[in-house]
């Protein structure tokens, strides 16, 4: 079928192993034992969250699991390479990788374009990245997040002042 939606590793969803159990950490550590993966490795869909006998004997839980891409951590980088080729803006970025999140940095002379609107466009374009890669994205650009968070701080020291008079 030329629709099909296949996973990472190419394996089409309804092929994918089950593996069941009384909750969501009983059928991940069956996938776990019978992959022989730990669970950082693979990802997992629920596919039934089902009560027995009325409840009265419990609950079970089926899930699906299959192998992470090992590409999978350049996904977002392959992504933005080719979605900045076609915008006319002068931009370079960084990549970091730390643990389970890529920051991703933009500089360039076109940056500030990124910023306008309250960052708008940078924060559309996390969004995008995050939707394109299973690892979490986070983007910034001339210290925005910083710039943001300190501007959230002192708006709720303020209203925690006005409300303590």
């Amino acid at each position: 079928m030329e629709n099909e939606i296949k996973p990472e590793n190419g394996q089409p969803a309804d092929e994918r192993p089950e593996y069941n159990g009384r909750n969501l950490e009983e059928a991940i550590s069956l996938a776990e034992h019978r992959l022989k993966l730990p669970r950082e490795k693979f990802n997992y869909e629920i596919v039934t969250e089902k009560t027995r006998l009325f409840g009265l004997k419990g609950k079970e839980i089926v899930i699906r699991a299959w192998a992470k891409d090992e590409d999978a951590d350049d996904s977002a980088e392959r992504f933005l390479a080719r979605f900045l080729t076609h915008f006319p803006l002068e931009l370079s970025y960084q990549v970091k990788k730390r643990q389970d999140i890529i920051f991703i940095v933009f500089d360039g002379p076109d940056k500030t374009i990124l910023l306008r609107n309250d960052g708008s466009l940078l924060l559309a374009i996390q969004h995008v990245l995050n939707k394109v890669s299973p690892i979490k994205v986070q983007v910034d650009c001339e210290s925005y997040r910083k710039r943001k968070e300190k501007k959230l701080r002192e708006y709720a020291q303020r209203v925690a002042q006005q409300v303590s008079d």
